[in-house]
């Protein structure tokens, strides 16, 4: 709004046309139009709820052992602390919170497989990646 002063009012405080909000709430816009110096016009105050989704945390567990033999399956599942979002795979195939991963082992080297899990809330609030590493035995030959 060309030639207005902006003002926030409600739970939260702002500056021209930005506000930060870090809790769930009204936040009110005020638009002043400065005319003239004795004069101003200010417009009907425009309310808007806003929700603030808190960040969230995701945990990774493994599903049985972490180590086993070469060939063999781990599986993985992760949870949010958000109800709707997305997790991405590294290091492990995923199908949205779970996830399996398997490695071939010769003899005589155990084999390591780091897995990180990413999320994304509904409202893309992200969460920390969240890693763990699994081993693949040798087979004796």
């Amino acid at each position: 709004m060309s030639g207005a002063t902006l003002s926030w009012g409600g739970v939260g405080s702002g500056s021209a046309e930005s506000l930060t909000a870090s809790k769930s709430g009204d936040y009110t816009l005020i638009a002043t139009n400065k005319i003239t110096s004795s004069l101003s016009c200010k417009s009907k105050a425009t309310t808007q709820a806003v929700e603030i989704e808190a960040k969230p945390v995701v945990t990774l567990e493994v599903v049985g052992k972490d180590a086993v033999c070469s060939g063999e399956t781990i599986t993985l599942k992760a949870t949010s602390t958000t109800s709707k979002g997305t997790f991405t795979w590294s290091g492990a195939t995923g199908n949205d919170a779970t996830a399996t991963v398997s490695k071939t082992a010769k003899w005589p080297n155990v084999e390591s497989v780091e897995v990180t899990v990413n999320y994304e809330s509904e409202a893309g609030c992200t969460a920390d990646p969240v890693s763990t590493t699994v081993k693949f035995n040798p087979i004796p030959t």
